[in-house]
């Protein structure tokens, strides 16, 4: 893979100020001018960007808006026009250098490519207004493609530093042959015909592709090993990087010889601009796999998705969405209706899923009664327990778009470690019976003594309860199970990590209309208990993240003493 070339899109907001002052030789300086640098990452370990294997040069684009932040109608690069960025090893430099404005009220917004200047990439002029975007046009080479990488703004900042998190901006599609039946056969011609130029525009949020027009027959780059035996095991014959598009609407054309044991010509078969699945769908860092499967009679065509980086060829099942279907993602509403959240693609039995960019937004008027709704959580997960479709909830589970937290005991699962309602373990992740163990507990002595000694219960069963009531069709709020706890940060956040914090804070914001999020210093607690602990997740800030532990009921750990509580519902 080191072979490829390298184009590097990096979205973010550079604020950069040019001072200039005369003053004499002894005349101190009262604030120093702090320098700007960069230092671009991927967002995720399985890619083929090594802290050794970054773009060699990268472009920048730097906005600086004095007295106020980024302007979409109105700034201009004024600062930075494709300045060239050089890498020697993890150190990225450039000259003249910048440095960050000593006036607060002063912001800098950063946008940037690689490999500067790179070939088929045109910035636009340095009069553009609001947000640039780059016309690309893709290699007609295969060995000359270029993996291309962007981000999301990087905006209106004044100090720190610029560390863009990049995301593959591309779709990577690798073709596969397998040869069946009785004879072999030989590959004379083959290409995948797609679109060859577009419009990568940054926006707020992440980016996307517009004007994607053309079309080319992108062929393999080699030419010799296109031969295979009567029944021979699939083979990787091309890797590109190519243009997603809103719909696949890219085609194949194969023409092939079938021979004898010989070598000898019995048949030549043609196929051209044959369509490929309309799923998984080319969007900006998925990696599609198509296997042609060659007989005497026809060629067929599997898809698949696969990591960025595997060449292995591992097969996986893939799940495709439409709008209308119910999936994780979707915005659940109070007269117990639900709408598209924007998932189109999982690959089950991983945490990669593909999302609308940007998520679609909350439907308030429900389309079949015409009566107004309001969202109160997010689907995250679309089957039942036994026991909860035993209660006529079928669907699956709901988070809310409210937490709670609180120091010490008011965030605690319980005041006192000591209490024991016999909540079973329930085998951690795989129990997804958080309503039945809040029945339990509410059943219990103690909670009718006093409910506020059970924090994390009064607050979900409780408390979010009467802020937020549930659709009389569902269960109604509750703790969570370590099953479900799991699941919300599996299936919103895609991994139980700092970056699944933000990734569902993303969501609920996107329903609320607001910045929400979850608190990266935190035990977030589950309604299974096993003695003196409860099932939790703890996270405590950038360090390392301690998952899917047995925790003490009242938090104690000293690097993270906050309770959180997210209710759910069943429905």
């Amino acid at each position: 893979m080191k072979g490829m070339n390298f184009l590097l899109l990096a979205s973010s907001c550079l604020l950069v100020t040019a001072f200039a002052a005369c003053t004499s030789v002894d005349e101190p300086v009262s604030e120093p001018f702090v320098p700007i640098g960069f230092s671009p990452a991927m967002n995720d370990a399985n890619t083929r960007y090594a802290s050794d294997d970054l773009p060699a040069t990268m472009g920048v684009f730097a906005y600086l808006t004095e007295g106020g932040g980024f302007n979409a109608s109105a700034s201009t690069p004024n600062f930075m026009y494709n300045q060239l960025v050089t890498r020697n090893g993890t150190a990225w430099s450039y000259t003249p250098v910048k440095y960050w404005p000593t006036n607060t009220n002063d912001k800098v917004s950063f946008f940037a490519y690689a490999p500067h200047n790179a070939s088929g990439l045109t910035p636009c002029a340095n009069t553009q207004k609001g947000y640039p975007y780059l016309t690309y046009t893709v290699a007609q080479a295969e060995k000359d493609q270029t993996d291309l990488l962007a981000t999301a703004p990087f905006a209106d900042k004044n100090a720190g530093d610029v560390n863009f998190t990049l995301r593959h901006a591309l779709t990577k599609v690798t073709l596969k042959v397998k040869s069946g039946d009785k004879y072999a056969k030989e590959i004379t011609s083959l290409s995948i015909n797609t679109a060859t130029s577009g419009e990568l525009h940054f926006k707020d949020g992440g980016f996307e592709w517009k004007n994607v027009t053309g079309n080319y027959g992108y062929p393999p780059a080699t030419t010799t090993d296109l031969k295979f035996a009567a029944t021979d095991r699939e083979r990787e014959i091309a890797t590109f990087f190519l243009l997603p598009t809103a719909t696949v609407t890219a085609t194949y054309s194969i023409v092939y010889t079938v021979k004898t044991t010989t070598g000898t010509d019995v048949l030549t078969r043609t196929f051209s601009a044959l369509p490929l699945s309309s799923a998984p769908l080319w969007t900006a860092g998925a990696h599609i796999v198509y296997t042609i499967n060659l007989s005497e009679r026809t060629a067929t065509v599997t898809a698949g998705v696969t990591d960025w980086e595997r060449d292995t060829g591992n097969s996986y099942d893939v799940c495709t969405y439409y709008p209308d279907d119910l999936k994780v993602g979707d915005y659940f509403y109070d007269d117990g209706s639900w709408s598209d959240g924007g998932l189109r693609m999982y690959v089950t039995g991983t945490n990669q899923r593909q999302w609308e960019t940007p998520f679609p937004a909350p439907v308030l008027i429900n389309p079949v009664t015409g009566v107004s709704r309001n969202v109160i959580g997010i689907v995250f997960h679309t089957t039942a327990s036994d026991t909860d479709k035993a209660n006529g909830w079928t669907h699956g589970y709901v988070m809310g778009l409210k937490y709670y937290t609180g120091n010490k005991a008011d965030g605690s699962w319980a005041r006192n470690a000591g209490y024991n309602t016999a909540i079973p373990d329930g085998g951690g992740e795989s129990d997804f019976d958080g309503y039945t163990h809040c029945q339990q507990l509410m059943a219990d002595a103690e909670w009718t003594a006093n409910n506020t000694n059970f924090p994390a219960f009064n607050n979900t069963c409780v408390t979010h309860n009467a802020n937020v009531p549930a659709p009389a069709t569902t269960s109604g709020w509750y703790l969570p199970s370590a099953g479900q706890l799991v699941s919300i940060f599996n299936n919103i956040g895609g991994g139980v990590s700092n970056n699944g914090l933000t990734n569902i804070g993303s969501h609920m914001g996107k329903a609320t209309g607001s910045t929400v999020g979850l608190s990266n210093w935190c035990i977030y607690y589950s309604s299974n208990e096993s003695g003196d602990r409860a099932w939790a997740i703890m996270f405590y800030g950038g360090g390392a993240l301690i998952q899917r532990l047995l925790y003490a009921k009242v938090p104690y750990d000293s690097r993270c003493q906050t309770g959180g509580h997210i209710p759910v519902l069943a429905f």
